[in-house]
Formats: C-alpha cells, sequence, structure tokens
C-alpha cells in the first residue's frame, strides 16, 4: 500500500490529486449516509441521541491519546466522523455542508499557535 501511495505522490499532479481525494471523499460520506438510512437511522434517529454518541466516540479518541494507541486514535476519528455525518443528515443538513460553513469562517482568520493550539487573532 506503501508503494501506491508514493508512486501516486510521485506520478500525478498535485491538483488531480486533490480531486481524486475529494472524491472519494465524497463517495465515502455519501456511503454513510446509505449506510444509516438502510439501518433507519435517518428516519428514525434523533440528534440528542447523536451527540451523546458523538461524545462517546471523543471519549475514545481521549483513552486512544492517553494510551498512545495510534490505532484506536483513527478509529475513534474515523467513528465521531460518521457520528457527525449522521447527525448532519438527521438535523436536515449535510457535513459536506457544514464543512463549508466552517471553512468559509475560519478560512482568512489569523492568529497563532498557543499552548498546542490555534488562537484567533482578536
Amino acid at each position: 500500500m506503501v508503494a501506491l501511495i508514493n508512486w501516486f505522490d510521485s506520478n500525478y499532479p498535485t491538483n488531480i490529486k486533490y480531486r481524486l481525494i475529494m472524491a472519494r471523499q465524497i463517495r465515502q460520506f455519501k456511503n454513510i449516509r446509505i449506510w444509516a438510512h438502510n439501518r433507519g437511522l435517518i428516519q428514525f434517529g434523533d440528534v440528542k441521541s447523536q451527540v451523546i454518541k458523538l461524545n462517546e466516540e471523543v471519549g475514545e479518541i481521549n483513552r486512544a491519546i492517553l494510551k498512545q494507541d495510534d490505532k484506536g486514535f483513527k478509529d475513534g476519528i474515523g467513528d465521531a466522523i460518521v457520528v457527525l455525518v449522521n447527525l448532519a443528515a438527521i438535523g436536515g443538513t449535510s457535513a459536506e455542508e457544514c464543512l463549508a460553513i466552517a471553512y468559509d469562517e475560519i478560512k482568512d482568520r489569523k492568529g497563532s499557535i498557543k499552548n498546542g493550539s490555534f488562537a484567533k487573532d482578536e
């Protein structure tokens, strides 16, 4: 797999790589929504339950960080993204729309790193 990624990185221009990655991510979000719909989560789930589920997943991420568990860290982030995609759908929007709104809000922010986190200028 690493060899394939290295070949891909050296043989495709950045803009094509970006487009392929974005297309894959959009398909993944769509697949998550289909999965959730097929199980009744979109139709019968509710935002409060999904927020509770999101907090559980964030707890898994915290545990993985404390245990320095790279696999658990990645799994926890992936699980949290799945919950966020479902939460957005249940709430009548999409993760893609939410990301676009968030990026538009932060794209021109100025600031600096303080205590390991970005702090925007006031």
